[in-house]
């Protein structure tokens, strides 16, 4: 039972990893299409 909880925690931690990491990369493709609009604009 200890190690179901140890994997849980493990599941978790890689949940909140892509998370962020899906969050930071939209807001690097946000940057980058502000700035394509600012440079046709």
């Amino acid at each position: 039972n200890r190690k179901n909880e140890e994997e849980k925690k493990k599941m978790l931690l890689k949940e909140t990893l892509s998370f962020s990491e899906r969050r930071t990369r939209r807001r690097d493709i946000e940057v980058e299409q502000s700035c394509l609009s600012t440079k046709e604009g």
